[in-house]
């Protein structure tokens, strides 16, 4: 998709009310941040312009770049300030340049997801509005109109070229190598980002480093699969290796359950490409991948799968503790909750909190590593509902995407989005154990849906009326 700005776009703008308006804002926010003691955050401005005047023709191109800065919490933030946000800020700029002029929005950023989107955000603020954590309840509020946001980009962004080709590739190397850096990380005691713990790396959390490598694994496997070129194909299987080895070292016991339900959702994607003249290939390799499997696999790793069943684990107590305490916080508002995001304010007030309060914890503010447990307890039964609304209209929409494509004799595109609906089921499942509904990886999950279903009904197949290709 490409946006030819320019002069043809910028003219009329500067021409208009709008130039001076935009220069105004350009400099009191470049005198304001000055004023903050961090002199550096003047200086975003003025960048951000300049990225504008770059990277106009092609946004896209920006929001690919955040895409693959999701595996790299660890140097996303650059000066205290997470460089996510310039560049969404950026992609907006771009896009209010591109269409305000016009009055008009782009025709793939229309979407029956959003009535959900904004009765959802609508009741993340009527229960801040009444929530006994105002600060934290806002905040939330806050995330969940930026998360939107970024769903929002990838409607208009997400076109045949970067659904087929682009997105795939992006996926699956930026999080190969945060995988790789978390193996390295555990082999080798390289201190990537302080304070680490085992399997952090790059990522914000053990689990969240699995996550992300479950999330692409499917993605890598339709390539292997799909891919003639034997050195592709050789790269891809170190690919498939690395991201394995990633949910590895993280030591996540929910990593582990999850990456056996991947391994069986996608045995039956492609069940059917499994030929006799291959099955011996096939036999033998998983055989050999389960040898390697036992062989380099640390003993400590099967020591934590198995405290899965030892319900005197302290980690397993204690999240009994947290559904215990979100279900009791549940019960006392159980239509609006107490303001989103809230459960880390509740759990405190607990009498079970001080149990599990380590000592080298200041603080027991904790989130309900349960995503669902968090909306139940911050946002009641309507938010929640809502929220598992929009994951089954997600569901929908590719399910009924692959079965287009497959009768229109689209295989490998109706095998890519199967594949997609397997990470995004990935994500669902992971959230039984974490608490950000606002992963990125999710949100990219939900724009692709939308683009899988318009591309699908040929909608991006055909020229838009703006001129571009879709």
């Amino acid at each position: 998709m490409r946006f030819n700005l320019g002069m043809r776009y910028l003219s009329p703008i500067f021409g208009s009310i709008l130039g001076p308006g935009l220069l105004l804002v350009l400099a009191i926010s470049t005198v304001a941040l000055t004023f903050t003691g961090q002199y550096y955050l003047s200086l975003l401005p003025g960048i951000t312009f300049l990225g504008f005047l770059i990277f106009s023709r092609h946004p896209d191109w920006i929001y690919l770049l955040v895409v693959g800065l999701i595996p790299f919490w660890g140097i996303r933030r650059i000066a205290d300030v997470n460089v996510q946000w310039p560049l969404g800020i950026l992609i907006l700029l771009i896009l209010l340049m591109q269409y305000l002029p016009q009055k008009r929005i782009p025709a793939s950023a229309r979407s029956d997801f959003w009535p959900l989107f904004v009765l959802f955000l609508a009741v993340f603020a009527l229960s801040a509005s009444v929530s006994p954590f105002p600060d934290t309840a806002w905040q939330n509020v806050r995330w969940l109109a930026a998360a939107i946001l970024f769903v929002a980009f990838g409607f208009v962004f997400i076109d045949r070229d970067l659904y087929l080709h682009s997105l795939p590739k992006v996926i699956i190397w930026s999080v190969t190598l945060g995988s790789l850096v978390s193996v390295v990380d555990y082999l080798f005691d390289i201190p990537f980002v302080p304070p680490r713990e085992i399997g952090f790396a790059l990522t914000s959390h053990p689990n969240n480093a699995a996550q992300m490598a479950i999330f692409a694994i499917p993605l890598v496997v339709h390539e292997l699969v799909y891919r003639t070129n034997i050195a592709n194909r050789a790269v891809l299987l170190l690919a498939l290796v690395i991201n394995c080895a990633g949910v590895v070292v993280s030591f996540s016991r929910a990593g582990f359950l999850v990456l056996l339900v991947a391994i069986l959702i996608l045995t039956y994607e492609f069940a059917k490409k499994l030929h006799a003249r291959n099955m011996g290939l096939v036999i033998a390799t998983i055989l050999i991948a389960l040898t390697a499997v036992f062989v380099f696999t640390p003993s400590e790793y099967w020591e934590r799968q198995r405290s899965l069943v030892e319900w005197q684990d302290s980690s397993l107590k204690r999240r009994a503790a947290y559904i215990e305490i979100g279900w009791e916080a549940f019960l006392k508002s159980p239509f609006l909750g107490t303001g989103p995001g809230t459960f880390r304010e509740i759990y405190p007030q607990s009498q079970k909190a001080a149990e599990f309060k380590s000592e080298q914890e200041s603080q027991i503010r904790r989130h309900a590593h349960n995503g669902y447990l968090e909306l139940l307890v911050g946002t009641g039964l309507i938010g929640l509902f809502l929220f598992l609304l929009i994951l089954l209209k997600a569901l929908r929409k590719l399910t009924r995407s692959k079965r287009r494509l497959l009768e229109l004799g689209h295989e490998e595109f109706a095998s890519l989005t199967g594949c997609y609906r397997a990470s995004l089921i990935s994500i669902i499942i992971y959230l039984t154990v974490g608490s950000i509904i606002y992963h990125k990886h999710l949100l990219l999950a939900l724009a692709l849906s939308h683009a899988a279903w318009l591309l699908s009904s040929g909608i991006n197949e055909t020229k838009h009326e703006d001129g571009h290709s879709g």
